[in-house]
């Protein structure tokens, strides 16, 4: 149900895909929680695709379908979200992929329970389940599974809700995935909403700037999003277009910005060991394909940001690769 100013305003960004976006705008529509509205971001589909999405508004008319129009690459997931939230009216936003779907019909009376309890409250997360093309479950930590362990003896409230801070969410290796954070609105505009120039790992930027910013949050170990990890042989999803090397690009952006402008000491060291990471990564890639001078200067600049012995060991070894060809 929509109303005048929504409880929760509910974003899907979507092109090209309306048979698993109907998924995805079902699995929001179940939810048990009444005082939403939902907002789809159309990023600029055409022909056919176009009109299965018109076929869709006319069958959900409760629904506001907003159409931007069509770029060779769209707008981007940062700026369809963007522009949902500048045509919504809720006080809590949340966030939904549309090759993804909620699980939990209860999620969001849930999510309603905690927050309304605690309204100094500004970022509220869960987890979700990932799962391959395939259709088998990715049984690695991905986003923040791994707290699930460390919430013994933390304080919970009704709905199993718990506050956390910043040194906490960081001792997990992954990140909140959009999927499963809501954001108060009055955060999300103080942040400025998503970076629009980041178009891979996006969630993980405005992760590590929310938490930054944020004066309370509360983690949820309940899983209620199903993820779909994208098949590499599909050219049409997001993280697929994007190449290897433009992927590390944005993750060294989202770090540097980090390690530039949080306020939050953990969350500047925090980055500037991911930064590390990812200069070990480039490194290694280079070096595969036997571009030992570009990989031995990456390999340098990750030794500055994590050093040891053994990597050190491997920067001469690069070192003396590059000077022999």
């Amino acid at each position: 149900m929509t109303t005048a100013s929504a409880y929760f305003s509910l974003i899907i960004p979507t092109r090209d895909r309306a048979e698993l976006f109907k998924l995805a705008l079902d699995s929001v529509l179940v939810q048990s929680f009444e005082d939403k509205e939902v907002i789809v971001v159309n990023d600029g589909s055409t022909g056919a695709s176009l009109d299965a999405y018109k076929a869709l508004e006319a069958v959900y008319p409760a629904v506001t379908f907003l159409y931007l129009p069509n770029r060779p690459n769209g707008h981007g997931q940062s700026y369809a979200m963007n522009y949902g939230v500048s045509h919504c009216s809720g006080k809590y936003i949340g966030f939904l992929d549309d090759d993804d779907y909620w699980t939990d019909p209860a999620h969001l009376s849930r999510a309603h329970a905690s927050l309304s309890a605690q309204p100094e409250v500004e970022l509220y997360y869960t987890n979700q389940k990932a799962f391959f093309f395939d259709g088998s479950e990715n049984t690695k930590h991905v986003w923040l599974d791994y707290l699930d362990d460390q919430l013994a003896g933390k304080p919970q409230d009704s709905e199993m809700s718990t506050e956390v801070d910043v040194p906490f969410l960081l001792t997990s290796p992954g990140f909140a995935h959009l999927n499963c954070s809501i954001f108060k609105r009055e955060l999300f505009d103080r942040i400025k909403g998503l970076d629009e120039n980041i178009r891979y790992e996006n969630d993980r930027d405005v992760f590590i700037r929310s938490i930054d910013s944020a004066h309370k949050i509360l983690f949820n170990p309940a899983y209620v999003s199903r993820h779909h990890i994208p098949n590499h042989n599909d050219a049409s999803n997001m993280s697929t277009i994007v190449s290897a090397n433009q992927k590390r690009l944005y993750q060294l952006q989202i770090y540097d910005k980090g390690a530039l402008f949080a306020s939050k000491e953990a969350i500047r060291d925090f980055c500037m060991i991911g930064k590390g990471w990812v200069m070990k990564a480039i490194a290694e890639d280079f070096a595969a394909n036997a571009n030992f001078k570009l990989a031995s200067w990456y390999a340098r600049q990750a030794l500055a940001a994590l050093p040891s012995v053994k990597w050190r060991l491997y920067c001469y070894y690069l070192r003396l690769r590059s000077l022999s060809r």
